[in-house]
């Protein structure tokens, strides 16, 4: 499959989750896409220290993919301590949870998306796209 938008390859993404699988699938959508530049992590502290390195190197994602369930450090609190440090980049959040109180508090932390598992190819494709195109719009 062709790139479909070239201009992704502009975007920087880090993709967290603890399931290998589902990094595997993300990462692979994302490529087909046109994005390059993709990072990924197995959970929240992972994915804290590679958000330090990247913003050091003046390189910060332009997208983080972050699954809300993870050992270590679960993505709400990934969330909570990246916000301390970054309000840029367009934040997705992976969740099978369907309580709304979840969903506030997560959108008061500035969760731009939410994608609710399981996750399945196309939809996963167009829902990352506009989450994508939103990212670029910042640049």
């Amino acid at each position: 499959m062709n790139a479909e938008n070239t201009d992704y390859g502009k975007l920087g993404v880090l993709v967290i989750d603890d399931d290998k699988p589902i990094r595997s699938l993300i990462k692979m959508t994302l490529m087909r896409t046109g994005v390059n530049d993709i990072e990924l992590a197995s959970n929240g502290q992972e994915a804290l220290n590679q958000v330090n390195s990247a913003n050091r190197l003046a390189a910060p994602f332009d997208v983080i993919v972050c699954d809300w369930d993870m050992p270590v450090m679960n993505g709400i609190t990934f969330i909570e301590k990246y916000r301390e440090i970054s309000q840029k980049s367009t934040l997705i959040m992976l969740t099978a949870r369907t309580d709304t109180s979840d969903f506030s508090q997560a959108k008061r932390l500035g969760v731009d998306y939410f994608f609710m598992k399981p996750l399945e190819g196309d939809m996963l494709r167009i829902r990352l796209k506009g989450a994508m195109d939103s990212a670029l719009d910042k640049k």
